[in-house]
């Protein structure tokens, strides 16, 4: 399964860039060296030199679904690459070497990009916030739009790094953070406070099946129409596949191995 999983995420590679192999050997290192660096040459022969693994992954997978949707823009994928290495850089300035178990960018963190960037989003509500690296995808495309809020949801206020303990959210920018409101809970609690209409709601709190489910319902309770439901980690269990079976209304755009985009019709 796993095998399969890979090959799955190798097609973007080999759709988005020239020397698809050879990258795609490079970037199977992520969870050895998080931190190693690689050049990249797009199909449209825009070439990005020093990217780190986990930006690669964020912009290989923007490139391709970009060009699926009809939304690719050059600009935006020097704008998401600047981005993620700022997160690196901030990550470098904390860490002498990759955490033992860490985690970094991946191609959902394109996908973020790419459909707030599309969409545009007066409300984008989020569940789970970790390091935040999300959060500044998120909060950099609406930057780039000059609208947007997010809220974010979160059970704790801290997060270990290093064997330090950071702030939630602690690769946030300052400039970016007046778009940015936080609220701390479980999302079972949190939500329900929200009465505004939501344009994007976006899952990656706690992956059991029972609160993802719950989420999505309450994603498409709030959800405008034409309204976005993105969610994370959709291969840890069926709870993806079981919600879209009893919701018709709710149309796949996106499904990469780990992550779903849904439009409410």
């Amino acid at each position: 399964m796993e095998t399969l999983k890979n090959l799955r995420k190798m097609i973007y590679v080999m759709r988005s860039v020239k020397g698809g192999v050879d990258t795609a050997r490079k970037l199977s290192s992520w969870r050895e060296d998080g931190l190693r660096q690689i050049d990249i040459r797009f199909k449209d022969s825009t070439f990005l030199s020093n990217v780190t693994l986990g930006t690669a992954w964020a912009l290989i997978t923007y490139y391709y679904w970009s060009k699926r949707l009809g939304s690719y823009n050059r600009d935006d994928l020097i704008a998401l690459q600047k981005t993620c290495e700022g997160i690196y850089q901030r990550i470098r300035e904390n860490c002498k070497n990759w955490p033992k178990g860490g985690w970094g960018l991946q191609g959902t963190h394109g996908v973020l990009f790419l459909i707030v960037r599309k969409y545009k989003p007066e409300l984008f509500v989020e569940t789970g916030i970790a390091h935040g690296y999300s959060s500044t995808i998120i909060l950099k495309a609406m930057e780039m739009n000059g609208s947007g809020s997010l809220i974010s949801i979160d059970a704790s206020d801290h997060f270990e790094i290093c064997g330090k303990t950071a702030p939630i959210g602690w690769v946030v920018p300052e400039d970016l953070r007046h778009r940015w409101s936080i609220r701390q809970g479980l999302s079972a609690d949190v939500l329900p406070a929200i009465t505004e209409s939501v344009d994007i709601f976006y899952h990656d709190s706690s992956h059991t099946e029972e609160n993802m489910i719950n989420e999505y319902k309450w994603a498409k309770n709030n959800l405008k129409h034409k309204g976005i439901l993105i969610s994370d980690d959709i291969d840890d269990n069926r709870a993806w596949a079981k919600f879209h079976k009893s919701n018709r209304d709710m149309k796949e755009l996106i499904r990469t191995v780990t992550t779903g985009v849904s439009i409410k019709s």
